[in-house]
Order: structure tokens, then sequence, then C-alpha cells
């Protein structure tokens, strides 16, 4: 089974929403579903420096 997964709230952004979907995805997966997350670029200061030019 596919499921497609669209959310504002994902790693490598901190929190108690990016972990709990993370599990979820995490569950998912073990179960055999084929999972695909759709999320925004992180806005951590780490992350920018290496997305950004």
């Amino acid at each position: 089974m596919k499921l497609l997964l669209v959310t504002h709230f994902y790693p490598p952004e901190i929190g108690a929403p990016q972990r709990r979907w993370e599990g979820f995805v995490g569950h998912w997966t073990r179960s055999g579903m084929d999972v695909t997350v759709v999320c925004p670029l992180p806005i951590i200061p780490m992350a920018r420096a290496v997305l950004v030019p």
C-alpha cells in the first residue's frame, strides 16, 4: 500500500510533531507500506547554510 504524507513538520526540524511523524513513518515502513513524505525545506540555520548557496 502506498501512503503520501503532506506535512509542515518533519525532521531535521526539531519538535514534538516532527518526532511523532518520524515515528509513524518508521512504523508504517516496517509494516510494509511505501511512504512518501512531502514537506517544506527546513528553516534551521545549519540546513539553510547547506541548502542555499
